[in-house]
Protein backbone atom coordinates (compact mmCIF):
# COMPACT_ATOMS: atom_id res chain seq x y z
CA UNK A 1 0.00 0.00 0.00
CA UNK A 2 2.74 2.29 0.95
CA UNK A 3 4.25 2.17 -2.76
CA UNK A 4 0.76 2.42 -3.97
CA UNK A 5 1.01 5.59 -2.31
CA UNK A 6 4.52 7.06 -3.20
CA UNK A 7 3.35 6.04 -6.86
CA UNK A 8 0.19 8.78 -6.32
CA UNK A 9 2.44 11.15 -5.21
CA UNK A 10 4.72 11.35 -8.06
CA UNK A 11 1.92 11.22 -10.74
CA UNK A 12 0.49 13.97 -9.29
CA UNK A 13 3.69 15.94 -9.31
CA UNK A 14 4.46 15.36 -12.85
CA UNK A 15 1.32 16.15 -13.76
CA UNK A 16 1.68 19.67 -12.76
CA UNK A 17 3.72 22.49 -14.52
CA UNK A 18 7.52 22.65 -12.64
CA UNK A 19 8.84 25.67 -14.11
CA UNK A 20 10.67 27.02 -11.14
CA UNK A 21 10.89 23.91 -9.29
CA UNK A 22 13.67 22.14 -10.23
CA UNK A 23 12.89 17.70 -10.59
CA UNK A 24 15.30 17.16 -7.75
CA UNK A 25 13.81 19.71 -5.28
CA UNK A 26 10.61 18.74 -6.28
CA UNK A 27 10.88 15.12 -5.54
CA UNK A 28 13.01 15.69 -2.01
CA UNK A 29 9.90 17.64 -1.19
CA UNK A 30 7.55 14.59 -1.85
CA UNK A 31 10.45 12.27 -0.11
CA UNK A 32 10.38 14.75 2.76
CA UNK A 33 6.67 13.98 3.68
CA UNK A 34 6.34 12.33 6.79
CA UNK A 35 4.55 9.17 5.57
CA UNK A 36 7.36 8.46 3.42
CA UNK A 37 10.13 9.12 5.89
CA UNK A 38 8.58 5.87 7.79
CA UNK A 39 8.32 4.28 4.81
CA UNK A 40 11.16 2.13 2.83
CA UNK A 41 11.76 3.94 -0.54
CA UNK A 42 14.15 3.24 -3.11
CA UNK A 43 13.65 5.35 -6.55
CA UNK A 44 15.44 6.21 -9.34
CA UNK A 45 14.17 8.14 -12.45
CA UNK A 46 15.57 7.53 -16.10
CA UNK A 47 15.13 10.03 -19.36
CA UNK A 48 14.56 7.21 -22.27
CA UNK A 49 15.31 10.24 -24.71
CA UNK A 50 18.51 11.63 -22.89
CA UNK A 51 19.52 8.09 -22.29
CA UNK A 52 20.64 9.43 -18.46
CA UNK A 53 19.77 9.23 -14.81
CA UNK A 54 18.19 12.41 -13.94
CA UNK A 55 17.12 11.05 -10.09
CA UNK A 56 18.21 8.53 -7.78
CA UNK A 57 17.35 7.93 -4.10
CA UNK A 58 18.66 5.12 -2.24
CA UNK A 59 18.44 3.46 -5.38
CA UNK A 60 20.43 0.12 -3.91
CA UNK A 61 18.25 -0.08 -1.17
CA UNK A 62 16.60 -3.53 -1.46
CA UNK A 63 12.86 -3.54 -0.77
CA UNK A 64 9.77 -5.81 -0.43
CA UNK A 65 8.78 -4.91 -4.43
CA UNK A 66 5.30 -6.53 -3.97
CA UNK A 67 3.65 -6.65 -7.88
CA UNK A 68 6.57 -4.51 -9.60
CA UNK A 69 8.25 -8.26 -9.35
CA UNK A 70 5.87 -9.07 -11.91
CA UNK A 71 8.00 -7.04 -14.39
CA UNK A 72 11.07 -8.66 -13.52
CA UNK A 73 9.10 -12.41 -14.16
CA UNK A 74 7.61 -11.52 -17.23
CA UNK A 75 10.70 -10.25 -18.65
CA UNK A 76 13.13 -13.46 -17.84
CA UNK A 77 10.23 -15.44 -18.63
CA UNK A 78 9.88 -14.22 -22.46
CA UNK A 79 14.00 -14.19 -22.14
CA UNK A 80 13.97 -17.11 -21.65
CA UNK A 81 10.83 -19.16 -22.62
CA UNK A 82 10.89 -17.55 -25.77
CA UNK A 83 7.67 -15.45 -27.65
CA UNK A 84 6.39 -19.12 -29.40
CA UNK A 85 6.38 -20.30 -25.86
CA UNK A 86 2.44 -21.88 -25.26
CA UNK A 87 0.62 -23.37 -21.62
CA UNK A 88 -1.14 -26.45 -23.03
CA UNK A 89 -3.61 -28.47 -20.85
CA UNK A 90 -4.31 -31.87 -22.99
CA UNK A 91 -6.65 -34.68 -22.81
CA UNK A 92 -6.02 -38.07 -23.67
CA UNK A 93 -8.01 -41.06 -24.01
CA UNK A 94 -6.61 -45.46 -23.34
CA UNK A 95 -9.16 -47.94 -24.21
CA UNK A 96 -7.82 -51.35 -22.76
CA UNK A 97 -10.74 -54.01 -23.17
CA UNK A 98 -14.29 -53.17 -22.61
CA UNK A 99 -12.80 -50.00 -20.64
CA UNK A 100 -12.42 -46.23 -21.62
CA UNK A 101 -10.34 -43.91 -19.88
CA UNK A 102 -9.95 -40.57 -19.95
CA UNK A 103 -6.70 -38.37 -18.48
CA UNK A 104 -6.53 -34.70 -18.32
CA UNK A 105 -2.82 -33.54 -17.85
CA UNK A 106 -2.15 -29.95 -17.20
CA UNK A 107 0.81 -27.63 -16.30
CA UNK A 108 -0.35 -24.78 -14.99
CA UNK A 109 -2.34 -22.90 -17.49
CA UNK A 110 -4.04 -20.11 -15.59
CA UNK A 111 -5.85 -18.89 -18.73
CA UNK A 112 -8.11 -22.25 -19.09
CA UNK A 113 -11.82 -21.34 -18.68
CA UNK A 114 -14.86 -22.74 -19.19
CA UNK A 115 -14.89 -22.62 -23.03
CA UNK A 116 -11.35 -25.00 -22.56
CA UNK A 117 -13.63 -27.24 -20.81
CA UNK A 118 -16.38 -27.29 -23.53
CA UNK A 119 -13.52 -28.41 -26.50
CA UNK A 120 -11.89 -31.40 -23.98
CA UNK A 121 -15.92 -32.41 -24.11
CA UNK A 122 -16.25 -32.19 -27.93
CA UNK A 123 -13.21 -34.35 -27.96
CA UNK A 124 -14.65 -37.50 -26.19
CA UNK A 125 -15.92 -39.82 -28.04
CA UNK A 126 -19.76 -40.09 -28.04
CA UNK A 127 -21.33 -43.66 -27.62
CA UNK A 128 -18.64 -44.83 -24.56
CA UNK A 129 -18.69 -45.19 -21.15
CA UNK A 130 -16.06 -44.08 -19.02
CA UNK A 131 -14.58 -46.09 -16.46
CA UNK A 132 -12.57 -43.13 -15.35
CA UNK A 133 -11.63 -39.73 -15.36
CA UNK A 134 -7.91 -39.50 -14.24
CA UNK A 135 -6.38 -36.09 -13.63
CA UNK A 136 -2.33 -36.15 -13.91
CA UNK A 137 -1.23 -33.82 -11.97
CA UNK A 138 2.86 -34.92 -12.28
CA UNK A 139 4.06 -31.76 -13.72
CA UNK A 140 4.37 -29.68 -10.29
CA UNK A 141 4.60 -30.57 -6.80
CA UNK A 142 2.11 -29.88 -4.13
CA UNK A 143 2.83 -26.94 -2.67
CA UNK A 144 0.31 -24.81 -3.83
CA UNK A 145 1.20 -21.32 -2.48
CA UNK A 146 4.62 -19.75 -1.93
CA UNK A 147 6.84 -18.97 0.91
CA UNK A 148 5.48 -16.48 3.32
CA UNK A 149 1.68 -15.97 1.56
CA UNK A 150 -0.42 -14.72 4.20
CA UNK A 151 -2.65 -17.62 4.77
CA UNK A 152 -5.57 -15.72 5.56
CA UNK A 153 -5.69 -14.06 2.70
CA UNK A 154 -7.53 -16.63 1.29
CA UNK A 155 -10.81 -17.03 0.20
CA UNK A 156 -10.09 -14.44 -2.11
CA UNK A 157 -9.31 -14.77 -5.81
CA UNK A 158 -5.73 -13.32 -5.71
CA UNK A 159 -4.25 -16.21 -3.81
CA UNK A 160 -5.74 -19.33 -5.80
CA UNK A 161 -4.29 -22.60 -4.75
CA UNK A 162 -1.73 -23.59 -7.34
CA UNK A 163 -2.00 -26.70 -9.09
CA UNK A 164 -1.51 -28.10 -12.81
CA UNK A 165 -5.02 -27.90 -13.41
CA UNK A 166 -6.33 -24.79 -12.89
CA UNK A 167 -10.33 -23.74 -14.14
CA UNK A 168 -10.92 -20.33 -14.38
CA UNK A 169 -8.07 -19.35 -12.25
CA UNK A 170 -8.93 -22.08 -9.68
CA UNK A 171 -12.15 -19.67 -8.75
CA UNK A 172 -15.85 -19.09 -8.59
CA UNK A 173 -17.50 -15.40 -9.66
CA UNK A 174 -20.43 -15.02 -7.37
CA UNK A 175 -22.52 -11.99 -8.29
CA UNK A 176 -25.50 -10.63 -5.60
CA UNK A 177 -28.39 -8.70 -7.04
CA UNK A 178 -31.29 -7.18 -5.10
CA UNK A 179 -34.37 -7.45 -5.83
CA UNK A 180 -37.39 -5.69 -3.69
CA UNK A 181 -36.40 -4.55 -0.12
CA UNK A 182 -36.98 -6.94 2.47
CA UNK A 183 -36.65 -10.43 0.14
CA UNK A 184 -34.15 -12.46 -0.79
CA UNK A 185 -31.22 -10.79 -3.35
CA UNK A 186 -30.71 -12.65 -6.51
CA UNK A 187 -27.06 -14.91 -6.37
CA UNK A 188 -25.41 -16.56 -9.40
CA UNK A 189 -22.08 -18.11 -9.43
CA UNK A 190 -19.99 -19.26 -12.27
CA UNK A 191 -18.74 -21.66 -13.57
CA UNK A 192 -21.83 -23.52 -12.57
CA UNK A 193 -20.75 -26.66 -10.46
CA UNK A 194 -22.02 -28.99 -7.79
CA UNK A 195 -18.53 -29.27 -6.58
CA UNK A 196 -19.20 -25.93 -4.04
CA UNK A 197 -22.71 -24.79 -2.78
CA UNK A 198 -24.34 -21.37 -1.91
CA UNK A 199 -26.13 -20.42 0.57
CA UNK A 200 -28.30 -16.69 0.28
CA UNK A 201 -28.89 -15.38 3.79
CA UNK A 202 -28.44 -11.92 2.66
CA UNK A 203 -31.70 -9.68 2.62
CA UNK A 204 -32.80 -7.02 -0.41
CA UNK A 205 -32.17 -3.42 1.28
CA UNK A 206 -29.80 -1.44 3.48
CA UNK A 207 -28.45 -2.73 6.61
CA UNK A 208 -25.80 -4.73 7.86
CA UNK A 209 -22.88 -5.36 5.13
CA UNK A 210 -22.93 -6.91 2.65
CA UNK A 211 -20.61 -10.37 3.12
CA UNK A 212 -19.77 -12.97 0.80
CA UNK A 213 -17.40 -15.30 2.33
CA UNK A 214 -16.58 -19.38 1.94
CA UNK A 215 -15.90 -21.63 4.78
CA UNK A 216 -11.77 -21.26 4.33
CA UNK A 217 -10.64 -22.48 7.90
CA UNK A 218 -12.35 -25.99 7.48
CA UNK A 219 -10.91 -26.37 3.87
CA UNK A 220 -14.76 -26.36 3.01
CA UNK A 221 -16.65 -24.87 -0.43
CA UNK A 222 -19.63 -23.70 1.15
CA UNK A 223 -20.21 -20.29 -0.10
CA UNK A 224 -22.00 -18.14 2.93
CA UNK A 225 -24.01 -14.75 1.48
CA UNK A 226 -24.86 -12.75 4.67
CA UNK A 227 -26.20 -9.04 5.53
CA UNK A 228 -28.04 -6.39 3.17
CA UNK A 229 -27.80 -6.01 -0.08
CA UNK A 230 -28.83 -2.54 -1.95
CA UNK A 231 -26.32 -2.45 -5.35
CA UNK A 232 -24.91 -5.38 -7.40
CA UNK A 233 -21.88 -6.59 -5.70
CA UNK A 234 -19.56 -9.74 -7.34
CA UNK A 235 -17.18 -11.16 -5.12
CA UNK A 236 -14.60 -13.81 -6.95
CA UNK A 237 -13.42 -16.10 -4.23
CA UNK A 238 -11.21 -19.75 -4.96
CA UNK A 239 -11.79 -23.15 -4.25
CA UNK A 240 -10.20 -25.81 -2.66
CA UNK A 241 -8.51 -27.95 -3.66
CA UNK A 242 -8.23 -26.71 -7.72
CA UNK A 243 -7.18 -29.89 -9.11
CA UNK A 244 -10.43 -31.45 -7.94
CA UNK A 245 -12.42 -28.55 -8.83
CA UNK A 246 -11.36 -28.91 -12.87
CA UNK A 247 -11.71 -32.61 -12.19
CA UNK A 248 -15.56 -32.26 -10.97
CA UNK A 249 -16.72 -29.33 -13.36
CA UNK A 250 -14.70 -31.82 -16.39
CA UNK A 251 -16.59 -35.27 -15.45
CA UNK A 252 -20.63 -32.60 -14.78
CA UNK A 253 -20.06 -31.26 -18.48
CA UNK A 254 -18.96 -34.87 -19.86
CA UNK A 255 -21.61 -36.12 -18.60
CA UNK A 256 -23.90 -33.75 -19.66
CA UNK A 257 -23.02 -34.16 -23.13
CA UNK A 258 -24.76 -37.72 -22.35
CA UNK A 259 -21.29 -39.62 -22.12
CA UNK A 260 -20.97 -41.44 -18.41
CA UNK A 261 -18.35 -41.23 -16.21
CA UNK A 262 -18.16 -43.52 -13.53
CA UNK A 263 -15.33 -42.92 -11.12
CA UNK A 264 -12.94 -39.57 -11.04
CA UNK A 265 -9.03 -39.98 -9.45
CA UNK A 266 -5.27 -39.47 -9.89
CA UNK A 267 -2.99 -40.94 -12.44
CA UNK A 268 0.00 -40.53 -14.39
CA UNK A 269 -1.04 -40.64 -18.54
CA UNK A 270 0.47 -43.78 -19.77
CA UNK A 271 2.21 -43.51 -22.92
CA UNK A 272 -0.02 -46.00 -24.91
CA UNK A 273 -2.92 -43.22 -24.31
CA UNK A 274 -4.04 -41.18 -27.59
CA UNK A 275 -4.09 -37.34 -27.35
CA UNK A 276 -7.73 -36.30 -28.40
CA UNK A 277 -7.26 -32.31 -27.93
CA UNK A 278 -4.79 -29.89 -26.38
CA UNK A 279 -5.43 -26.21 -25.45
CA UNK A 280 -2.95 -23.93 -26.06
CA UNK A 281 -2.57 -19.63 -24.78
CA UNK A 282 0.46 -18.41 -25.75
CA UNK A 283 3.03 -16.46 -22.97
CA UNK A 284 1.79 -13.49 -24.74
CA UNK A 285 -1.43 -13.56 -23.13
CA UNK A 286 0.05 -14.68 -19.91
CA UNK A 287 2.50 -12.24 -19.55
CA UNK A 288 -0.47 -9.48 -20.79
CA UNK A 289 -2.96 -10.58 -18.11
CA UNK A 290 0.38 -10.65 -15.31
CA UNK A 291 0.84 -7.09 -16.05
CA UNK A 292 -2.29 -5.37 -17.23
CA UNK A 293 -4.01 -6.68 -14.64
CA UNK A 294 -1.60 -7.61 -12.07
CA UNK A 295 -2.81 -11.65 -12.08
CA UNK A 296 -1.09 -13.66 -9.47
CA UNK A 297 -1.88 -16.57 -11.12
CA UNK A 298 -0.56 -15.60 -14.44
CA UNK A 299 3.24 -14.72 -12.69
CA UNK A 300 3.28 -17.55 -10.78
CA UNK A 301 2.39 -19.94 -14.12
CA UNK A 302 5.44 -18.13 -15.84
CA UNK A 303 7.60 -18.88 -12.59
CA UNK A 304 6.50 -22.36 -12.77
CA UNK A 305 7.63 -22.56 -16.02
CA UNK A 306 10.91 -21.05 -16.13
CA UNK A 307 11.84 -23.71 -13.37
CA UNK A 308 10.55 -26.38 -15.81
CA UNK A 309 13.40 -25.89 -18.08
CA UNK A 310 15.56 -27.64 -15.70
CA UNK A 311 13.80 -30.55 -17.08
CA UNK A 312 13.37 -32.26 -13.48
CA UNK A 313 9.49 -33.55 -12.55
CA UNK A 314 7.63 -32.22 -11.04
CA UNK A 315 8.70 -28.49 -10.68
CA UNK A 316 9.45 -27.37 -7.73
CA UNK A 317 8.36 -24.11 -6.22
CA UNK A 318 11.72 -22.27 -5.83
CA UNK A 319 13.01 -23.31 -9.03
CA UNK A 320 11.53 -20.83 -11.00
CA UNK A 321 13.30 -17.93 -8.25
CA UNK A 322 16.26 -19.78 -8.98
CA UNK A 323 16.07 -18.75 -12.71
CA UNK A 324 15.37 -15.55 -12.19
CA UNK A 325 17.56 -14.63 -9.49
CA UNK A 326 20.33 -15.74 -12.13
CA UNK A 327 19.52 -13.63 -14.73
CA UNK A 328 19.28 -10.76 -12.50
CA UNK A 329 23.06 -11.58 -11.76
CA UNK A 330 24.75 -13.26 -14.46
CA UNK A 331 22.46 -11.33 -17.67
CA UNK A 332 22.36 -7.73 -16.07
CA UNK A 333 25.50 -7.99 -13.57
CA UNK A 334 23.96 -7.49 -10.13
CA UNK A 335 25.21 -8.77 -6.94
CA UNK A 336 23.69 -11.81 -5.65
CA UNK A 337 22.62 -9.67 -2.49
CA UNK A 338 19.09 -9.23 -3.45
CA UNK A 339 16.45 -12.77 -3.09
CA UNK A 340 13.45 -13.69 -5.33
CA UNK A 341 10.79 -15.69 -3.37
CA UNK A 342 7.99 -16.18 -5.96
CA UNK A 343 6.91 -14.80 -9.22
CA UNK A 344 4.05 -12.46 -8.19
CA UNK A 345 5.18 -10.58 -5.28
CA UNK A 346 2.93 -11.68 -2.78
CA UNK A 347 6.09 -13.39 -0.76
CA UNK A 348 7.38 -10.98 1.85
CA UNK A 349 10.70 -12.96 1.33
CA UNK A 350 11.26 -10.76 -1.98
CA UNK A 351 13.74 -8.22 -1.46
CA UNK A 352 14.88 -5.75 -4.46
CA UNK A 353 16.36 -2.60 -5.52
CA UNK A 354 15.05 0.47 -7.73
CA UNK A 355 17.92 -0.05 -9.96
CA UNK A 356 17.24 -3.63 -10.57
CA UNK A 357 14.17 -2.46 -12.38
CA UNK A 358 15.71 0.39 -13.84
CA UNK A 359 18.38 -1.72 -15.76
CA UNK A 360 16.04 -4.34 -16.47
CA UNK A 361 13.23 -1.79 -18.26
Amino acid sequence: MKSYIVGLFLLFYFSLPQKAQTLSEGIGALLADELLQKSDVSLAVYDLDADSLLYAHRQHKLCRPASVLKLVTSYVAISRLGADYTFDTSIYGNESGDAHNLYVKGCIDPLFDEDDILAFVSAVPKGIVVDTLYADCSYMDSLYWGPGWAWDDTPWGFQPYISPLMLCGGCVEVTVTPTAAGESPIVESLPVSSFYSVVNEAVSGKGEKLSIMRDWLEGGNVIRVTGSCSVEKSERMNLYPSQDFFLAVLRERIEAAGVEVRNISFSHTPLSATLLHTVSHPIAEVVGEALLESDNLCAEALCYHLGGTYGYRPVRQEMGPKIIESFLEYELGFSSDFNVADGSGLSPYSYISADIILNLL
